[in-house]
């Protein structure tokens, strides 16, 4: 049946060169037999199909322009799809392709895809494919949030070549077994182990080894595992080496067979040939587990436990003798694989179908979802007549595929910013719709700035200026900032504080036009400190105020994060790479100091007060403890009894409450910890809490099954090769032995009996360890529920941005000019 509205698809597939010839001809592999046959079942239901590949020139086979993908940005620029699918590689994507939805189709493990190599990807997708509901679980464990983007789909199966072989003539051969999968997933356990188990039971069995045509591995391992396997072909009684077979010419071997062997511990999320095997009528004998518990439908030919122990080898040879020795299980185990792969459920027409209805779906929810978005595209756009039609209700389906284009909706805090708001909004303007001030209280020109600037003040009445100031009541900041971003109506909120400078703010607008997946996005915070060192950290600078799972503010008094809830992160965040945030705030030492006194230090206590559960509310409760004690200890030339208490307490907070935290919540208060333990090792000061001095340590190791790749020069430890981990485990517990004398408990002091109580200097700096569920010893004060959840790789901090920053980045404003304009205070 042809699409009421056929689509412009592009699948891009990068691997093996795609011919478009029929794959039932050909031996290709699992992921290009399923780009061939989706494109033309695809094309069959009417709509315009190119799948790009490595290839140099265009071809069109059976309905299906076959293109190369080394011109294929360049060539949606002129012509845009409906509908880009990024087929197994992904990295295409970080190029400016021009569709009007992303789609992803995964067919490897989530262990195959590592690190933020996908970030642009996955930001960009309105969906992810998975060949099986094991496939997305695996992804579900790695990226939070994943879920609502994700569909289960299936391989299929050619059921007119199929049923074509069955209706031939061929004989059914009892005692002939296949393997049809890579050598690495199983092939050294079944020749090594299971096949001369088989042919001790039955002498004239043979086991039938054929594989689709795919280059030899690149690594020495794989290579050698290869090597070893072709040797056990060669050597193994009863094996025929078929080679590389066109698909239909392995479907008429292995409709002889008795069954599909495949023992392998291998995580598959599919498995064609499993599929096409009950088709055939073939039973699949294979391990209980991945997802060849939904691809094999009868469960009494599924083998449990870990593949290579003696009960899964019994157990496997059973089921073996059953399929040969009793008829009744053997049609049982054929039945049971064809009802569960049929042409209603495993064709590709079918699947081509259930895939269309998806898509059209998506297109329509995103459509009604966001239809001022569209709209917003369609003006920037010059669509004059879609955005006519948009406007009368006449939406046609070319406009119903709009992707909408976001409002972006930049807010900044202020109060006495007259030298550095100029250069904060400057900074901003590529990236925002609309600019928003909140004034808190400005006693010198902040104001008189912004209105040269074309602010306007707001005081709520009639249509917002698209740059505006309104009054702000401060309490503390994330009531400050959640009050501002009521003001704003974008569908993104990007917010930054005048003493901040956005870098690459065209490379953030973007990643925001592109991205559907991410709900908050994460950018390099980078301080510039006095005598010019830099610190950094990653807060959510832009984020999406409405998502699936709720609304985002920001929580904390001070040092206030986005979050959906006090202590929930958002599901889906992402650290852009290449995009900075430049603070100056902490250039000058007496400003950052009377900060911390006047206001940091009170809504910290407030914070505590209000949220005692809050989880930063520990870290930098950690922080505050180790800089007072640091400055007392620089103050007094030595480590008095307060700068010693403040050590404990703030490692008492690590120890009692933080470690136990969620990964992101302990990240900081980790380098903290760290730097505690260093003031007191270097002191050779006892902890509290052990009674002892901490251990500095100094590691150097590598080991590897094989060669260690490493060189020599680069381990600090001689190299040497162990027979077993035993071997290597007693090894180690030697060298541990080594380090007894050097590791030795050591009680060291509590102070010198002559320390100063505290600096004279510092003595006002006074923080309530109640504040942090501790008594003044350092014993933690009633339980507290810590909830773990998994963390998105997105959510993991890179490496520091390089980047080459302007000197006008750090000047500051003549306001001089502005000052006979000064209002009358």
């Amino acid at each position: 049946m042809a699409a009421v509205h056929p689509l412009e698809i592009v699948i891009n597939a990068l691997g093996l060169p795609i011919t478009g010839e029929d794959p039932v001809g050909l031996a290709l592999g699992g992921s290009e037999t399923a780009v061939v046959s989706m494109a033309r079942a695809l094309a069959r239901r009417g709509h315009q199909v190119r799948v790009a590949g490595a290839r140099t020139a265009t071809e069109w086979t059976a309905g299906v322009d076959y293109v190369p993908n080394a011109t294929l940005a360049e060539d949606l620029r002129d012509r845009p799809c409906d509908l880009f699918l990024s087929c197994r590689h992904h990295d295409i994507l970080n190029q400016p392709i021009t569709a009007r939805m992303v789609g992803l189709w995964y067919h490897d493990h989530a262990d195959a895809y590592r690190g933020n190599d996908l970030l642009r990807a996955r930001s960009r997708a309105s969906f992810s494919l998975f060949l099986s509901r094991f496939h997305l679980e695996g992804f579900e464990r790695r990226i939070r949030g994943i879920a609502p983007y994700a569909e289960v789909t299936s391989n299929g199966v050619d059921f007119e070549a199929v049923n074509a072989v069955l209706a031939g003539t061929y004989s059914e051969r009892p005692f002939t077994f296949a393997y049809a999968s890579r050598p690495e997933r199983g092939l050294d356990y079944l020749l090594r182990e299971v096949w001369p188990a088989i042919r001790e039971r039955y002498p004239h069995a043979e086991l039938l080894l054929s594989s689709y045509d795919a280059p030899r591995p690149a690594t020495s391992e794989l290579s050698r595992h290869y090597a070893l396997c072709d040797h056990l072909a060669r050597h193994t009684p009863g094996v025929v080496v078929l080679g590389v077979l066109p698909r239909r010419e392995f479907w008429r071997r292995l409709v002889e067979c008795r069954a599909l062997l495949y023992p392998t511990s291998f995580p598959e999320v599919s498995c064609m040939v499993a599929l096409e095997a009950q088709a055939l009528g073939v039973p699949v004998v294979t391990t209980d587990a991945f997802a060849l518990t939904e691809t094999v439908a009868c469960r009494e030919t599924r083998v449990a436990g870990p593949c290579g122990s003696r009960d899964y080898l019994r157990s496997f040879l059973d089921i073996v003798g059953r399929l040969v020795d009793d008829p009744a299980f053997l049609a049982s185990a054929r039945a049971a694989g064809r009802r569960h792969v049929r042409p209603d459920t495993h064709s590709w027409d079918a699947i081509a179908a259930s895939w269309e209805a998806m898509v059209e779906d998506r297109f329509a929810r995103r459509f009604e979802r966001h239809k001022a978005g569209v709209l917003r595209r369609l003006v920037r756009d010059g669509d004059r007549e879609g955005a006519r039609h948009l406007a009368a209700g006449e939406e046609d389906a070319r406009v119903r595929r709009t992707p909408p284009l976001p409002k972006v909706s930049a807010t900044i805090l202020v109060k006495n910013e007259e030298s550095h708001l100029r250069r904060c909004i400057e900074s901003i303007e590529p990236v925002a719709d609309e600019i928003i001030i909140g004034d808190t209280g400005s006693t010198d020109l902040t104001a008189d700035v912004a209105l040269s600037l074309g602010f306007e003040r707001y005081g709520g009445h009639g249509e917002p200026p698209r740059r505006r100031i309104v009054d702000i009541d401060f309490e503390d900041f994330a009531q400050a900032r959640n009050a501002l971003a009521r003001h704003a109506d974008g569908d993104y909120i990007f917010w930054q504080d005048a003493d901040e400078v956005l870098v690459n703010g065209g490379l953030l607008r973007s990643w925001i036009d592109d991205n559907v997946f991410f709900d908050a996005l994460k950018i390099e915070q980078r301080h510039v400190m006095a005598f010019g060192s830099l610190a950094s950290d990653f807060p959510s600078r832009c984020f999406r105020p409405d998502t699936p799972e709720g609304r985002l503010a920001w929580y904390g008094c001070i040092h206030e994060i986005i979050e959906a809830g006090e202590n929930t992160l958002p599901e889906r965040m992402a650290t852009l790479p290449d995009i900075v945030v430049l603070h100056t705030g902490y250039f000058d030492p007496q400003l950052v100091e009377s900060k911390r006194q006047v206001r940091n230090h009170p809504l910290l206590v407030k914070d505590r007060r209000l949220h005692p559960a809050r989880y930063p509310g520990f870290t930098y409760g950690m922080r505050t403890y180790l800089q007072i004690a640091q400055r007392e200890i620089a103050a007094a030339g030595r480590v008095t009894q307060k700068a010693y208490l403040y050590l404990n307490l703030g490692y008492e907070i690590w120890h009692h409450h933080v470690r136990h935290f969620p990964f992101p919540y302990q990240q900081h208060a980790f380098e903290f910890s760290r730097q505690i333990l260093e003031e007191m090792a270097r002191h050779g000061l006892a902890l509290r809490v052990t009674g002892q001095v901490p251990i500095e340590a100094d590691f150097g190791f590598a080991g590897n099954r094989g060669l260690i790749d490493i060189p020599p020069a680069d381990i600090p430890r001689a190299r040497m090769c162990y027979a077993t981990v035993d071997e290597l485990r007693q090894a180690l517990l030697r060298r541990c032995d080594e380090l007894d004398v050097a590791l030795a408990p050591r009680l060291g002091t509590e102070l010198p009996p002559d320390a100063p109580v505290e600096s004279d200097q510092w003595a006002d700096d006074v923080l309530d360890p109640a504040l942090f569920g501790l008594t003044a010893d350092g014993d933690p004060i009633g339980p507290i529920t810590y909830v773990e959840r998994e963390i998105p790789n997105e959510a993991w901090q890179p490496a520091t941005t390089r980047l080459e920053l302007p000197d006008e980045l750090f000047q500051v404003d003549d306001v001089a000019a502005l000052a006979g304009n000064r209002r009358s205070e």
